[in-house]
């Protein structure tokens, strides 16, 4: 809304495309949250564009309207996929495959109950096998026991021969 209108507190789509987000994904579990209005020469305009319109690379969206018991199970599957290092279609292929094996839901495995999700967008993977914070820290432990060890010979053979060490 331009400024003066009164606020309504909902984000329309066109609003949020105006938006600078800084999300590695957007993660829609509300029923057709894919679904859009078509504009000829431009495709669907819908939630999952407005996102990436608004810096969003990658969305998590439902194409028609879920049952409430399917989101919640195949989400944790899907969220343990990522953390592992798994691209986002992999992890939701993942979830999908553990949705369908689990005997909790045998008489739901018609593809109404799961086929729904989609990822769009940027698959790479959100977590990678690479922990910079991880790295550092042995770095700085090894450079910790390198200057104990490096005292403890100092101190042991005199000045002279730590000089020689670091010229």
């Amino acid at each position: 809304p331009s400024s003066g209108a009164e606020e309504d507190n909902i984000l329309y789509a066109n609003e949020l495309q105006l938006l600078r987000l800084h999300a590695d994904q957007a993660i829609l579990l509300a029923c057709n949250t894919g679904n859009g209005k078509w504009r000829r020469g431009e495709g669907v305009y819908s939630l999952a564009r407005a996102f990436a319109l608004a810096g969003v690379p990658s969305t998590l969206m439902s194409l028609w309207n879920l049952p409430d018991a399917v989101a919640p199970p195949m989400m944790q599957v899907y969220f343990e996929q990522l953390k592992s290092g798994k691209t986002k279609d992999k992890a939701l292929q993942e979830a999908k495959l553990a949705y369908l094996g689990d005997i909790k839901h045998f008489n739901q495995t018609e593809p109404f109950y799961w086929a729904g999700m989609m990822a769009i967008g940027d698959t790479e993977p959100i977590y990678s096998g690479f922990h910079f914070g991880l790295v550092l820290t042995l770095a700085l432990v090894i450079l910790l026991l390198l200057l104990v060890w490096l005292a403890r010979r100092y101190r042991k053979n005199g000045t002279h021969r730590a000089v020689l060490l670091f010229s």
